[in-house]
């Protein structure tokens, strides 16, 4: 699938869903957007190589920004630069996140999992 191929529509969307996921989590001017089509199983792999999960397809959000997430009074808030976020295509809804430090973002490139669009 090249770039050209992902419908108009889905873009705006899919980039709406993640500035709107960024804006929630303290950032409301996010750096680069990417997305990727592939299979929650590839994914999964990506982040952490050697683990699997379904083999349903899903859009694979990358958000670059700086994101803190709330935890309960007692823990720390979780922070990170970098989020990946699982979008179901049928739903179009976040149904599951990555949030990464920088020393905590994988080293292959997002190519490996298929073609890349800038949102």
């Amino acid at each position: 699938m090249t770039e050209e191929e992902f419908p108009q529509d889905v873009r705006v969307r899919l980039g709406r869903i993640a500035r709107e996921w960024a804006q929630s989590h303290g950032d409301p001017f996010p750096g680069s957007i990417r997305m990727v089509r592939t299979t929650r199983a590839q994914a999964s792999g990506f982040l952490n190589p050697g683990v699997t999960s379904e083999d349903v397809v899903c859009y694979f959000v990358v958000v670059e920004g700086s994101f803190v997430i709330p935890r309960s009074p007692r823990n720390s808030p979780q922070t990170g630069t970098w989020v990946a976020l699982f979008i179901d295509p049928a739903y179009m809804v976040v149904d599951g996140h990555s949030l990464r430090p920088a020393e905590g973002i994988p080293a292959r490139p997002l190519e490996t999992l298929g073609t890349v669009c800038l949102l």
